[in-house]
């Protein structure tokens, strides 16, 4: 298993503080710093609503920083094979010459240039120049609500930190932390990852337009475990007796007989009509 003694989570609502700790999570929740962020998901990505939580993105690896502490951020929609804290800390890995280790995002757009990390998956050390980088984030939040992109700051921000200060960037090898971009795009990868012939110890389901395709893409790789009595559209709704929401065995729905799957989707949908001409995962 992974150890869980050093995971917090930051809760933006009271909702979600309350479902965290009755999985026995350590929590953190203040009303002063997140009391204005939604409660609901945003309806899609890059929305209003959307730069608005992203805004806790800023805080909360800030708050963990200026105490002292190496932090590894993950977004929620991650699946945790290992524990990478293992490799991160090991101060004989090629690793321990960073301050910063990126997950890579799988997009190539300017935007994200030139380290095209993801915002949403990356270990800090705590050390000077980490510590004015996030200062930095928060100096410059502003820009999130113009940009609607917690990520496109990071992006700015890091090659300016690197070239001025001397922070230590590093952008992690795409299919040993893969996610999302590899899921839509990759499926030789994807077949290895089934097969099990190809070890991750992450997987992040990010490039998703919405959470209700986050939660079919997971499904449909065997990797969702929550009844569904304990959650509407992605947002818990019944949380007393913590872990009871949880199955031993992963619940298997398929979507779309074009994109990865635990097992063959014969008889679902196609992801768009023009997809792939006629394409099937599993053939």
């Amino acid at each position: 298993g992974i150890y869980l003694g050093n995971l917090l989570v930051f809760a933006t609502d009271e909702h979600a503080k309350k479902t965290a700790q009755d999985l026995g999570l350590a929590t953190f929740f203040d009303e002063r710093i997140f009391g204005f962020i939604p409660s609901g998901a945003a309806k899609e990505y890059g929305d209003a609503q959307y730069a608005l939580i992203m805004y806790a993105k800023v805080l909360a690896p800030l708050l963990v920083n200026v105490l002292g502490y190496d932090l590894l951020f993950a977004d929620v929609d991650i699946v945790w094979n290992e524990d990478p804290l293992t490799i991160f800390q090991d101060k004989s890995h090629p690793f321990a010459n960073f301050d910063i280790l990126l997950q890579d995002d799988g997009s190539r757009s300017t935007r994200f240039a030139p380290y095209f990390g993801n915002s949403g998956f990356y270990f800090a050390r705590h050390n000077d120049r980490t510590r004015y980088f996030f200062i930095c984030m928060l100096y410059h939040a502003d820009y999130i609500f113009y940009s609607h992109s917690h990520q496109q700051l990071m992006s700015i921000l890091l090659p300016e930190m690197s070239s001025l200060y001397g922070l230590k960037v590093k952008t992690l090898q795409d299919v040993d932390y893969p996610g999302g971009f590899h899921y839509l795009r990759t499926h030789p990868l994807m077949r290895n990852l089934i097969d099990g012939s190809k070890k991750v110890p992450i997987f992040h389901w990010h490039w998703t337009a919405s959470i209700a395709d986050k939660l079919k893409y997971m499904k449909q790789m065997g990797v969702w475990f929550v009844h569904d009595k304990c959650y509407s559209e992605g947002e818990a709704i019944e949380t007393k007796g913590g872990l009871s929401c949880c199955s031993t065995d992963p619940l298997v729905t398929c979507s779309y007989y074009d994109l990865p799957s635990i097992e063959e989707c014969k008889d679902s949908a196609i992801m768009t009509p023009k997809n792939r001409n006629g394409y099937r995962f599993w053939k």
